[in-house]
């Protein structure tokens, strides 16, 4: 067993393991082991199954969330059926701090896999806070890079066309295989949701990149999802909107 095995071991034994998930959360980054256990002591745990809801848009909030493990989406929804997916939280993050203060939700977050999530009082995080002001300007940080995205995801919406918006986004999520293929795994359900369209509008989108030579759909080996055939021809439909 290493040193830094041997050291993992004996935090889990002292703090608990609440703390050791703690302290790899970068929002916490700074926090003393003292300050992470009495913050670990003000937690509660719970599982959330793929498809279930966190909480929907205008739910009154009461918790700021860590995700343990998992996958949350963060989406807007209409009356008739219409997303638009703002963002996905991972493992380590922080979300639902606009929410926690606005005392209600702006949006949907639901678990697009089976979740883990620790659960902090908006009342514990106020004297938490009062207690260890160091925190306030990480929190601060945090709703920085939030509104950043919403700025983002507004211009991407008012100035860029469908196809453009599509591009950028398969730009975003872009992976290389083993092979040096260039694909990203979104299907497309999950691009109308980044898109904010229906499939059918993502289905023609999509024909015209394959006519183009841009992109394919057809599986190759391993690799699923669309394949980047031209990242350059990719890139100039961002820039040509």
């Amino acid at each position: 067993m290493d040193n830094n095995m041997q050291k993992d071991l004996v935090s889990a034994r002292k703090f608990g393991p609440e703390h050791g998930f703690l302290k790899a959360v970068p929002v916490l980054f700074g926090l003393s082991d003292e300050a992470l256990t009495e913050l670990a002591r003000l937690l509660t745990k719970r599982l959330f199954s793929k498809d279930s809801h966190v909480f929907y848009q205008d739910d009154r909030v009461e918790h700021l969330f860590f995700l343990e493990f998992g996958r949350i989406e963060i989406y807007k929804s209409d009356m008739d059926g219409r997303k638009l997916t703002m963002w996905f939280i991972q493992p380590g993050d922080v979300f639902c701090l606009a929410n926690l203060y606005a005392q209600k939700s702006f949006a949907n977050a639901m678990a697009v896999v089976d979740s883990s999530l620790y659960c902090l009082k908006r009342s514990d995080l106020g004297r938490f806070l009062l207690a260890h002001s160091e925190l306030s300007h990480s929190l601060v940080q945090c709703l920085s890079v939030k509104l950043a995205s919403y700025s983002t995801i507004l211009d991407d919406i008012a100035f860029l066309n469908v196809t453009s918006r599509m591009a950028k986004i398969l730009l975003q999520h872009k992976k290389e295989s083993a092979a040096g293929q260039f694909f990203c795994e979104l299907n497309q359900s999950e691009l109308a949701g980044r898109l904010g369209t229906c499939r059918e509008v993502v289905c023609r989108t999509l024909g015209r990149m394959r006519a183009a030579g841009v992109i394919d759909t057809k599986p190759e080996g391993k690799v699923r999802g669309v394949i980047i055939r031209d990242l350059k021809k990719l890139a100039d439909y961002v820039q040509d909107s």
